[in-house]
């Protein structure tokens, strides 16, 4: 009488109790030892030896017709762990491209033998497996591979905001604008549905951060309209206080006087001393645009002392006939 040893696999600790064998006993145990070989090997991490007795005792069981009924059972439950065993390892062992070759195979053994605990556990691994990918890609400044294994993460998991975010960081690397920020807004989407306010968070002052970019190149360009755009959107989604100098100097361009004091109304609520004198004088200029006198002599004798602005601050002072 032989006896099965038991193996702990990554998903599930299989046991299996004796055989009495009667008619093939020299087959059965054969296919017994094969089993205890394959339990053995794979705990030694050996897979691909394991998976080989594996395949070998399943087939002693298929020949041995009724009498391998119970060890054909438990190899069709063994068999897929070892599949699986061997495609976790090369994760472990950061050989990502082997690996999703490993779980393929894996799969295609698991939907053989019918290992319902298998597939879903292949299925977690996928898009883990692929994200493991692009963060190596990443950490390794190979941006193309980080973004292509990363949209394959995505296939598998739409509801994993860290892919998206990695996602934008890569393309931003890649001074891909476009596409970093297409993948930052999904990020941020994915996130306020599954409640990550971190990524959302990061993923919003990353959109900032991309809108200002875009708002700089509009600028050296003259595109005005442009300039506002960007400034906006990059404030709409992390108020910042370059964005509201950008939208000043757009609007100030665009004759958009209202809004000239408003974004400079918050430059020097955000900013520094440093930022109000400035942030006054185009205050004032636009009220005196406006033709609101009061308020522009109002701004203009702010700065009457300040070493930049104090020539135009008098001049514009005298002719106002400010009180």
């Amino acid at each position: 009488m032989r006896k099965f040893v038991s193996i702990v696999l990554a998903a599930a600790c299989v046991t299996l109790f004796s055989f009495n064998c009667i008619a093939q006993e020299v087959d059965i145990n054969q296919g017994i030892d094969l089993y205890n070989k394959a339990t053995e090997a794979y705990n030694a991490k050996q897979y691909d030896q394991a998976i080989q007795y594996g395949n070998d005792a399943y087939k002693i069981a298929i020949d041995a017709g009724e009498e391998g009924a119970e060890l054909k059972k438990n190899m069709e439950t063994l068999i897929p762990q070892l599949y699986l065993g061997k495609a976790n390892n090369l994760i472990n062992e950061k050989n990502f491209d082997e690996a999703i070759t490993a779980f393929e195979e894996a799969k295609t053994i698991a939907e053989k033998y019918n290992s319902a605990n298998v597939k879903e556990s292949i299925n977690e691994a996928f898009p883990k497996l692929y994200m493991a990918k692009g963060v190596a890609g990443y950490e390794a400044n190979d941006f193309d591979n980080a973004i292509a294994a990363l949209t394959k993460a995505a296939e598998f998991d739409t509801n994993n905001s860290q892919i998206y975010l990695l996602q934008g960081a890569s393309y931003l690397k890649k001074s891909d604008l476009d596409n970093a920020e297409q993948a930052f807004i999904k990020c941020a989407e994915v996130g306020t549905a599954t409640n990550n306010e971190t990524n959302v968070k990061n993923a919003n002052a990353q959109l900032s951060t991309i809108y200002l970019l875009k708002a700089q190149d509009a600028m050296k360009n003259k595109k005005w309209n442009d300039v506002l755009t960007f400034a906006d959107k990059s404030l709409e989604v992390n108020e910042n206080l370059n964005g509201y100098k950008m939208k000043a100097s757009a609007a100030m361009q665009l004759k958009k006087w209202d809004d000239v004091i408003a974004a400079y109304d918050k430059v020097v609520s955000m900013g520094t001393d440093k930022d109000k004198p400035t942030a006054y004088y185009y205050i004032a200029a636009a009220y005196q645009s406006k033709n609101n006198v009061n308020k522009a002599c109002e701004f203009y004798k702010k700065i009457r002392t300040d070493a930049t602005y104090k020539a135009h601050a008098e001049q514009a002072i005298n002719a106002l006939q400010c009180k």
